[in-house]
Formats: structure tokens, C-alpha cells, sequence
């Protein structure tokens, strides 16, 4: 059960460290951030994934279906690409804390603990005191 809760955990983790969305200055955008790919919409309404995007001057040039293509920047209606989130990452950090605290908290039960044993509040596998 603690397998599948941290693996959902992981996957909610991973998918809100990025947000998807439009980019307001893809010149600065792609070259700094330099991602993976963008997705451009063209002027006919058309969109393109372009892999491993980059600029040579005013044109972007990537690849498009395995292809080498290039396009002026000017053309392109709108361009969209994966961002980093950190708002979000910290969310959902702090939500898989508190969801694994949660789950520890009721396997163990009210007034248990799953780090300490007993009445005596000794270690779990440690003998007790002398």
C-alpha cells in the first residue's frame, strides 16, 4: 500500500513541477531555457511540435516529424512550451509530507508511534536501557 501511495505521490509530484502554456517572449524563452521542444501555431491555425528548438537570428529552426525544418519567428502565431512550476512543486512537496504523515500516522494509530515501541518509548530493536 505505501508502494502505490509514494508512486501516485511521485506522479502528482512530477507532473506539477511543470505547468504547459503559452510563451510571452519566445526569442528569450528558447534561448535561455533552451527546452525540449515547443508547440508553434502557425498563421493558417496549424500547430507543429518542434523538437529541440533553437534560433538563428530571426528564424526558428528545430525538428518537425523527424525532419529538419525552419521558420521564421515572425510567422509563428503563438508558442506554447512546458515551464517550470515552483509554486506548484512546493505544493505538492508539502502535500506528499503531510500525505505520508497522515498514512504513518493512522497505520500506527492514536498514541503510537512508528518509530518508538511500547510504554516505555524505547527504539524498535534496541534493548532496553540497563
Amino acid at each position: 500500500m505505501l508502494q502505490r501511495l509514494g508512486a501516485g505521490l511521485l506522479i502528482v509530484g512530477v507532473g506539477a513541477c511543470t505547468t504547459f502554456g503559452s510563451v510571452a517572449a519566445p526569442e528569450q524563452f528558447i534561448t535561455a531555457a533552451r527546452p525540449k521542444q515547443v508547440w508553434v501555431t502557425r498563421g493558417d491555425s496549424s500547430v507543429v511540435v518542434v523538437q529541440a528548438p533553437r534560433l538563428r537570428g530571426d528564424t526558428l529552426v528545430g525538428f518537425v516529424d523527424g525532419q529538419y525544418q525552419e521558420m521564421m519567428l515572425s510567422d509563428a502565431r503563438l508558442v506554447q512550451a512546458r515551464h517550470r512550476a515552483p509554486r506548484r512543486t512546493v505544493l505538492a512537496i508539502t502535500a506528499g509530507v503531510v500525505g505520508v504523515a497522515l498514512v504513518a500516522y493512522f497505520i500506527a494509530g492514536p498514541g503510537e508511534s512508528l518509530l518508538f515501541g511500547g510504554d516505555d518509548d524505547d527504539l524498535v530493536g534496541y534493548p532496553p536501557p540497563n
